[in-house]
């Protein structure tokens, strides 16, 4: 505050202005003078310092004695032209010298060597008038112990303190402020420096998720170069199933700090799952300013973990479901008994398999268990579980059978499997098999139907081996019809008298059509009609599935104008030597270009033998076919082709889509494979999509395709 010499209280500096300045602002606003420093009629001002430490400034002017007082830090310097100088005891207090001290050499020797030609010549700018007190410089003091502390000073030519050339110098110290802008810049080069080296991702987004920088493990994690993807919206690189979980995590609490796992799509497509951490950097109204992100790739763990939930569902041997797999599956079977058809057993026990071990050890007794696994997938049908229970005891589950009896001839078509000579280790195998059968079509526990096909087989092997007894004897009399039955289906097929339909396949995103796929259908004179999948097993009983396949690619001329027309094959017809140029000579009948059939080929036949069906399928893709597997998921030894061959569609196997999707220990079987199925660029098809539950869940399940009654029926060829 400024007071007259009689002690009258006239005004108060504002708050923060420096003392010298605060003084004459406060004069101006007393006296009305306006206009520089010069002008101002001051005709002396004497600096101080009083007992208490506060600067005490005192100004003789025209109108009165005015005495500034406040409390500052900053050293209030006068230099006059003869050399003379005063300034105020904080500059001493601060550097840590004596008060008074007068340094030899003069003020201008505590300046640092390289600061005083700035300082010389900003001086000479003041006196001339070129720099005004609102163009501090920086310079560097010595203290008292030798260390040089950083101010910043500001100049003001002050002519009316007496003698024209008179300099009023603050100098502010701002050694801890230079010292945090130092800490500041220091920490700044080693985040940039850990940014730009860090081996995993780091991208720092805005508050609208655009990426405003990435560094370059990040630019290679993306498959993207940095000018990309600076100024995008970083979701823009999350796979589209993972968005909104993205998007939620990154917003649900912004103050901390997130970590989640989720997938990227490269940019060559390839899909990256990721372990990513997000932290919120708030800004000065502690809202979300930006966003650090830093993505870990986690793909090959999460590959691990589905290997190793494939593990612990099936037989590390065979590669077919496990004893607990299968009990989840048998649970699930018999827990649903409103549904229409019956539930059948299999208990297969093989026979002759301990004298393989005793003669030619236990590796070629693995053998044969392996190649047993491969029989019995390729004689029953895609939907039936298959499992050992350990040793050489398998188990089959057989769901929705029109007809009990049907049971007994999937046992047949085992026995007939199995019995086929092997040759293991250089040397012809013969082993058989027992099957004991349960079915059921009311409803009863898992543990009564596996302890009464469990009985039925012991009474097989008791009756003499190589045996099928039925728990339910009233099967036992679908045997001779089952003879005449194949007998006229040879008649049928060769006088075309089956009937061709194509059943609409859909698109799980809008329900739009994609393709068609063939089915044939029989009505046999006083029976009910047989539709496709039993057709198809009967003809493959009787040795006619290559026939039949035939029939339907000759068909096709009476699809709609699709360009997608499916045709599934049989692993017996695949396995004829001829059948590249069967099914060329076919599609020539039928006036369909090659490149509108879409071959489905079994992937239990793939994984039988891999080499033989990439060369089949290879000549049969050269010549412009296109290709699909059915029966997807279930054989680890098959996925390979889906890179070595341009198939397009896999259709999803029906266990993986219904039993163990719904069980928390399957579901990331069948996400892996769906993802596997995916990044190879294959589109996945669910098929036997009876109901709208069906459909749902193809559509949880990240299902492309879908086809089935509950999609669409099959229409005639004659009505098409």
């Amino acid at each position: 505050s400024l007071r007259k010499s009689d002690g009258t209280k006239h005004q108060e500096a504002a708050a923060g202005d420096g003392p010298v300045d605060a003084v004459f602002k406060a004069i101006e606003r007393i006296t009305g003078i306006t206009g520089k420093l010069r002008d101002y009629q001051i005709q002396s001002v004497t600096v101080g310092e009083d007992a208490q430490g506060e600067v005490v400034l005192e100004v003789e002017h025209p109108t009165g004695v005015y005495r500034g007082r406040a409390v500052s830090t900053d050293i209030i310097a006068v230099l006059h032209p003869d050399g003379y100088w005063e300034a105020s005891d904080a500059g001493t207090r601060q550097l840590g010298y004596p008060k008074g001290f007068d340094p030899d050499g003069g003020v201008f020797s505590l300046i640092h060597p390289d600061d005083l030609v700035g300082a010389a010549e900003a001086l000479a700018e003041v006196s001339a008038g070129t720099r005004t007190i609102d163009e501090p410089i920086e310079i560097r003091l010595r203290a008292a112990d030798g260390t040089y502390w950083d101010y910043e000073c500001s100049g003001i030519r002050a002519d009316g303190l007496g003698v024209d050339g008179t300099i009023v110098v603050t100098a502010r110290n701002i050694t801890r402020r230079k010292r945090a802008e130092l800490a500041l810049q220091k920490a700044q080069q080693r985040f940039r420096s850990a940014f730009e080296h860090a081996p995993m991702c780091v991208a720092v987004l805005s508050a609208e998720g655009r990426i405003v920088d990435i560094n370059p493990s990040g630019c290679t994690l993306l498959g993207r170069p940095h000018d990309l993807l600076v100024g995008t919206n970083f979701d823009s690189v999350v796979h589209i199933d993972d968005r909104r979980l993205f998007c939620d995590l990154l917003t649900r609490h912004p103050s901390r700090h997130q970590r989640f796992e989720h997938r990227l799509v490269r940019g060559d497509g390839t899909v990256l799952w990721t372990l990513t951490g997000a932290t919120a950097v708030p800004g000065l109204d502690g809202e979300r300013e930006q966003t650090i992100v830093m993505l870990v790739d986690i793909t090959d763990r999460r590959e691990s973990e589905a290997l190793l939930a494939h593990s612990a569902t099936h037989d590390h041997l065979t590669g077919l479901l496990n004893r607990s797999a299968f009990a989840i599956a048998l649970d699930h079977a018999t827990a649903r008994r409103n549904e229409p058809g019956s539930t059948a057993l299999l208990f297969c026990d093989l026979d002759g398999f301990k004298r393989v071990n005793d003669t030619l050890g236990h590796e070629a007794g693995d053998a044969v268990l392996v190649e047993v696994a491969r029989r019995l997938e390729l004689a029953t049908r895609e939907a039936d579980s298959i499992a050992r229970l350990g040793g050489d005891e398998f188990v089959l589950l057989c769901e929705d059978l029109e007809h009990p009896e049907n049971a007994i001839v999937i046992a047949e078509r085992v026995i007939r499997a199995i019995e086929r000579p092997m040759v293991i280790a250089g040397r012809a195998v013969e082993v058989g098999v027992s099957i004991g059968i349960a079915v059921t079509d009311g409803a009863v526990s898992s543990d009564a139907l596996l302890r009464s096909a469990d009985a039925a087989v012991y009474r097989a092997k008791d009756s003499g081996r190589a045996r099928i007894e039925v728990f339910d004897e009233s099967l036992r009399k679908a045997h001779e019809a089952r003879r005449t039955m194949e007998i006229d289906l040879r008649t049928a097929i060769e006088t075309r008298a089956v009937s061709i339909g194509f059943q609409p396949i859909v698109t799980t995103a809008t329900r739009g059509l994609y393709g068609h796929c063939a089915v044939a259908s029989w009505h046999r004179l006083g029976a009910p009609v047989l539709e496709h999948s039993d057709l198809v097993r009967l003809a493959a009983d009787a040795g006619l599935a290559g026939a039949l396949d035939r029939v339907i690619l000759r068909s096709l001329a009476l699809a709609p104008g699709t360009t997608a027309l499916h045709v599934p094959l049989t692993a017996q017809h695949l396995d004829d030597r001829n059948v590249v140029v069967g099914i060329q000579e076919a599609i020539d009948d039928s006036d369909v270009s090659p490149g509108q059939v879409v071959l489905e080929v079994p992937e239990a036949w793939i994984a039988a033998a891999p080499d033989t069906a990439q060369r089949t399928l290879g000549h049969l893709s050269t010549r412009g076919f296109r290709l699909a597997v059915s029966g997807f998921g279930r054989h680890a030894a098959a996925l390979p082709l889906l890179d070595a061959l341009p198939v397009e569609v896999v259709a999803l196997d029906q266990l993986l889509r219904t039993e163990l999707a719904t069980h928390p220990h399957g579901a990331p079987v069948v996400a892996a494979t769906i993802a596997y199925a995916q990044a190879a660029g294959c589109h996945v098809l669910a098929e036997h999509v009876r109901h709208a539950s069906d459909f749902a869940l193809a559509i949880s399940l990240g299902c492309d395709l879908a086809r089935g009654t509950g999609v669409a029926p099959a229409h005639s060829a004659a009505a098409s």
